[in-house]
């Protein structure tokens, strides 16, 4: 047998994923009533008051208010390069919705506030912020971590 090769792998976990995420939707239209009062085992459930409860406990039609519900694709818009609304016009997401890279967690007033500034100076002007920044800050943490565990800084690398 040949080795796997990466995109073969990479194809090959992307239909596993697409399966897992699309299970609940197939399942969701399975029961065990075919509509016409009869189980799938042959009874006829009008005169024998079984029901329609089938194997596993459920009866007729799957209860699927708790699936998430889908939503239309976005209308085709031409995307402009130099409007960055036609960008974002391409997914369906709410225009309220700000995706940024941070935990989402309480943190304590000193780390909300470093992070508010962070994130102030990556909106205005995200390369620029990075360049300015982000070898200092990065210095930083490797000293800090170096500290914490007696070890030079030479010996540390960000992955």
């Amino acid at each position: 047998m040949a080795p796997t090769g990466r995109r073969q792998f990479l194809g090959r976990a992307a239909v596993t994923l697409g399966s897992a995420t699309l299970a609940p939707f197939a399942i969701a239209g399975c029961s065990d009533d075919d509509g016409n009062g009869s189980t799938a085992t042959g009874g006829n459930t009008a005169s024998s008051g079984a029901g329609t409860t089938g194997p596993h406990g459920t009866g007729g039609a799957a209860d699927t208010s708790a699936l998430p519900t889908t939503t239309a694709a976005p209308p085709a818009v031409r995307i402009d390069p130099e409007d960055p609304s036609t960008w974002r016009a391409q997914f369906a997401l709410d225009d309220d919705a700000h995706f940024a890279a941070f935990t989402l967690a309480a943190h304590p007033r000193a780390v909300a506030e470093a992070v508010e500034r962070h994130r102030r100076g990556l909106d205005e002007d995200t390369d620029g912020y990075l360049l300015e920044q982000g070898f200092e800050l990065d210095q930083s943490v490797v000293g800090e971590a170096a500290s914490y565990l007696d070890a030079d800084p030479g010996e540390l690398a960000l992955t």
